[in-house]
């Protein structure tokens, strides 16, 4: 037997050539034999092309870009054509690269800001490898015809390291990515095996083998796209081409969900659950969208599931209390905001750390507001703002509890800074014209409902306000009256004092207009 030599090393040998006798019946065991023993050749050849391309790769980092050269081949035939194998190759020499940068950056710990495994270095790297076909040939290798290519391979290092910051803050996305590697190691080793075993695969298998890649691709593809309609478009492509493909699904769902069609969000989350059903994180999001629609029993069957998958998430909780809050629950809600606030684990340095704990104080606050809990209400809200001190909402809700216990100065401060920071909402205007009709400030109280109306013409309140203003301290009938029928004519009978409003308007000489 010969030996196989590559700069003076010497690797695998190689199994003698064959000698088949066409038109001649052979016997059945020599044909066994000779159909292991092509499998031989083809595995021996596979592992030496892995080890010669392996020598020919070449890994250079230079002004953050990671440049990798390495060598792909598929073999033809098995049901594999010509096109089929140049799709394979290309997979196969990107296979290595991503290896070989994994390699590379998992001893080169300087160019990351993270200590990262190299499994982890691969799998946060899929689709930011930028591939240039250099050369591509059709070759004949041991009497048996392979597509070859050779390709250039770029990671941008801070791209990478941006994309590590992102996955860190979003399990989700970690997850999916875990996922979509496993899958495409599952696919490589079907395709390996293929190519190894010189077993025959119809035009079907190879067909879906090929479809899977390319799902792949448009997925990766639809991730690095800014449109958020187009990337729905992608994912879609990838759906036709493997309708198994649960990333594509829950990618697909999240930007239904940003677009606000959240029928077609669920339907997607959905998809995930019956494909994996003990993805927490896909219990997660279909609850949020059900919570969107109005939904509160379906979004909290389906917390209450992401709960059970995972009893320490504290979003989970989070969006539980939300569910029970919106269905009038108070002290179920509260309940969970405090789980929430304690599971979540601290990090300063992140900033959705902060906005967590805000909009939870935030929110527990409200639902303090709702039982009536002043005092719990007011501290919550004041933790808020030390999170977020320059929030016009919480500021406003914040006066509102000052109104409610008496305090009108400390309301009438709150209000002021609400306004000061969002001069368009005319809610506080209202409210604060409310302060100031209490004060005996009654011209203030009159600009401020006059201000609420200019900037919200439908706000039936802020006319009755001013209605009463007009009657009871200025004297002014016939614009209290106006006011009164501008009420009527928006609010009707909504809050079921249309007729006492009808008397107000009689009492001061007039026929009401509706």
């Amino acid at each position: 037997m010969k030996s196989f030599i590559v700069k003076g090393t010497v690797l695998l040998p190689y199994v003698l050539k064959l000698n088949v006798v066409f038109g001649k019946k052979i016997d059945g065991a020599i044909m066994k034999t000779q159909k292991k023993l092509i499998g031989i050749i083809v595995l021996c050849h596979c592992i030496l092309t892995s080890i010669y391309s392996q020598q020919r790769t070449s890994a250079l980092l230079n002004h953050d870009i990671l440049t990798i050269k390495t060598e792909g081949i598929a073999f033809l035939g098995s049901g594999i054509t010509e096109d089929d194998a140049k799709t394979l190759a290309i997979v196969d020499a990107k296979r290595k690269a991503i290896e070989q940068a994994g390699t590379y950056l998992e001893s080169h710990t300087t160019v990351l800001n993270y200590q990262l495994v190299k499994d982890e270095i691969i799998t946060f790297s899929a689709g930011l490898l930028k591939v240039q076909i250099l050369n591509e040939a059709r070759e004949l290798i041991n009497n048996m015809f392979a597509f070859k290519v050779y390709i250039e391979a770029t990671i941008d290092i801070k791209l990478l390291d941006e994309r590590i910051k992102e996955i860190r803050k979003d399990s989700g996305l970690r997850r999916q990515l875990e996922i979509e590697r496993e899958r495409i190691k599952q696919l490589e080793a079907k395709i390996a095996n293929l190519q190894a075993s010189g077993n025959t695969a119809s035009k079907q298998e190879v067909k879906k083998m090929i479809n899977e890649l390319s799902a792949s691709e448009w997925a990766e593809k639809a991730r690095y796209e800014n449109d958020w309609n187009t990337q729905i478009e992608y994912y879609s492509k990838a759906l036709e081409l493997d309708p198994q493909m649960t990333g594509a699904y829950y990618q697909r769902g999240l930007l239904f969900s940003l677009l606000r069609k959240y029928e077609a969000a669920i339907q997607d989350y959905s998809k995930v659950i019956e494909l994996i059903p003990n993805y927490a994180m896909a219990y997660l999001k279909r609850g949020n969208d059900y919570n969107c629609l109005g939904n509160y029993e379906a979004a909290i069957n389906d917390f209450n599931k992401a709960i059970e998958l995972n009893p320490e998430d504290a979003d989970a909780y989070k969006f539980r209390g939300d569910s029970y809050k919106c269905n009038g629950k108070y002290e179920a809600s509260i309940i969970d905001y405090t789980k929430a606030i304690e599971l979540k684990p601290e990090d300063k340095e992140d900033a959705f750390h902060g906005l967590f704990y805000w909009i939870t104080y935030s929110d527990r606050g409200t639902a303090y507001l709702c039982l009536k809990n002043y005092e719990a209400a007011l501290k919550d809200y004041s933790k808020a703002l030390e999170i977020i001190p320059d929030d016009p909402d919480i500021y406003g809700k914040r006066g509102y509890v000052y109104s409610e216990q008496g305090n009108l100065q400390a309301a009438l401060k709150d209000y002021t800074i609400a306004i000061s920071l969002n001069s368009q909402f005319a809610g506080d205007y209202v409210n604060r014209g409310n302060i100031y009709a209490d004060l005996g400030n009654y011209e203030a109280a009159l600009r401020d409902f006059t201000k609420a109306i200019w900037l919200d013409p439908q706000h039936a309140v802020a006319y009755v306000n001013r209605g009463n203003i007009y009657r009871l301290f200025l004297n002014n009938k016939k614009a209290a009256v106006d006011d009164y029928n501008s009420y009527l004519r928006i609010n009707g009978n909504k809050h079921g004092n249309a007729e006492y409003i009808r008397q107000l308007i009689r009492d001061l000489g007039y026929e009401p207009l509706y």
